[in-house]
């Protein structure tokens, strides 16, 4: 039999310090990373199906069931949609194309989702609103882009820091879009610091996602 060959100090050899030395970083095994680049496609796919339905049930069910009699006609939140629902079905098809690195697909995830928020924010403060209806709109809550932001980090794994950076600018994408209506006259929301109040859950959000 061969000799046995020592591959390791025993503990009572080891000082304190070499137990307490981390070693360099590690990151996910490839299959994991494979995996978590195929969910971004799904996702991705998912949202763009998202883009084309509220579209349409914003037609049919929204503008037509008020008599808007301009309900078949485009509008600015249907141009929104129109350019983004490509890019997440290009994203779908991107993932499912062999030999792409699942490093840099998982990169451009995060670009992919501020994209997407940019379009949420957009979309969602792009029609007038009545001045009735302003209060309930201004009442802080989670919106569509704190749940993409929650979801990206329970499905596609990253690293803390990064996370952290995508969520923040995700949900900024709602204030800007709010300032840009107001710009427009299309919202009014009162003095500059109501942004950040009325979307404080969002931001708490984006601190969620981080620990998950």
């Amino acid at each position: 039999m061969p000799a046995p060959r020592v591959i390791g100090q025993p503990l009572d050899r080891t000082t304190p310090e070499q137990r307490l030395a981390r070693g360099p970083p590690r990151g996910l095994p490839a299959d994991l990373l494979r995996d978590a680049a195929r969910r971004l496609g799904i996702i991705g796919l998912l949202v763009g199906a998202m883009w084309v339905v509220y579209s349409v049930l914003d037609h049919l069910l929204v503008q037509r069931s008020q008599g808007d009699p301009s309900w078949l006609t485009m509008k600015g939140a249907d141009g929104i949609a129109l350019v983004s629902a490509p890019v997440c079905v290009a994203l779908y098809f991107y993932t499912r194309k062999s030999g792409r690195s699942p490093t840099r697909i998982l990169d451009l995830g995060h670009a992919f989702v501020i994209f997407t928020a940019l379009g949420l924010g957009l979309a969602w403060h792009w029609a007038p609103i009545p001045l009735e209806d302003m209060v309930l709109a201004e009442t802080p809550n989670i919106s569509l882009i704190g749940g993409l932001v929650l979801v990206f980090a329970a499905m596609v794994p990253s690293a803390p820091g990064k996370t952290l950076i995508t969520g923040l600018i995700a949900v900024s994408m709602n204030p800007l879009g709010m300032a840009i209506a107001k710009f427009r006259g299309a919202w009014e929301y009162g003095p500059d610091r109501n942004l950040l109040m009325m979307h404080l859950p969002d931001y708490l959000v984006a601190g969620i996602a981080v620990v998950i």
